[in-house]
């Protein structure tokens, strides 16, 4: 499943591939990066393999920002509870470009409860990472949600404490709120796509939020909830 997802940033591209059939079983995955050679795109092997212990899906999802990449492992075990999905980030080696790893630099988990499925979808800008639990392993079990993850002075360490989480005003069981993620600035969107709309049960929409003067903090309240005509 090499390509389930993707991310660019300069001349890195890193490729996920989940090793998993969506349904919460299957292999640990991986993250393929690819340097750019000095004479342009050419057919090429990867540059660097990266893994992470016990995961499970790792590259569900990824994003990549200058030397830092994170990937979405929806299905792993967290402290014992099944399908609460971590986020693996891996920083780039001060030289030699991106080489093999076996351990992420940080691992990040919302502290959540099981079947919360936190990872198939990611989004990072400047400081600031956003990851969609969108309850794939269970739908239904746990409520669906976006969490915001907040870089320290020191650089990504590990937590499993998010500096906000994010939910919908009108929350419906398996909407699969948190199924794609996207930041740019002050704000985040959310993607639900069997959220209803209106008179329409199952529609899909958008869920926008805007970051507060003081930084982002929990909410179920969104700026705005967008759909198609």
């Amino acid at each position: 499943y090499l390509g389930t997802s993707l991310a660019t940033d300069g001349k890195t591209v890193v490729a996920g591939e989940p090793n998993n059939n969506g349904q919460g079983d299957g292999g640990p995955g991986a993250l393929y990066v690819f340097s750019e050679p000095a004479g342009g795109w050419k057919s090429e092997l990867q540059s660097a393999k990266l893994t992470g212990p016990s995961s499970i899906a790792l590259g569900a999802s990824v994003a990549v920002q200058g030397s830092t990449i994170v990937g979405g492992a929806p299905y792993t075990t967290v402290k014992g509870k099944e399908g609460a999905g971590a986020l693996y980030e891996y920083t780039e080696p001060g030289s030699g470009g991106w080489q093999n790893a076996s351990s992420p630099t940080a691992l990040l988990t919302s502290g959540g409860p099981a079947d919360e499925s936190l990872g198939p979808s990611v989004s990072l800008e400047g400081h600031t990472l956003v990851a969609g639990a969108a309850n794939n392993f269970d739908p239904g079990s746990a409520p669906s949600s976006a969490y915001v993850f907040a870089e320290p002075l020191a650089g990504w360490e590990n937590t499993e404490t998010p500096a906000a989480r994010l939910t919908p005003s009108d929350p419906v069981s398996a909407e699969h709120f948190g199924g794609s993620v996207g930041i740019s600035g002050p704000t985040i969107v959310v993607g639900s796509e069997f959220a209803p709309f209106e008179k329409t049960s199952e529609q899909g929409a958008v869920y926008v939020y805007s970051e507060p003067v003081g930084g982002w903090v929990s909410t179920s309240s969104q700026t705005a909830k967008i759909s198609a005509s």
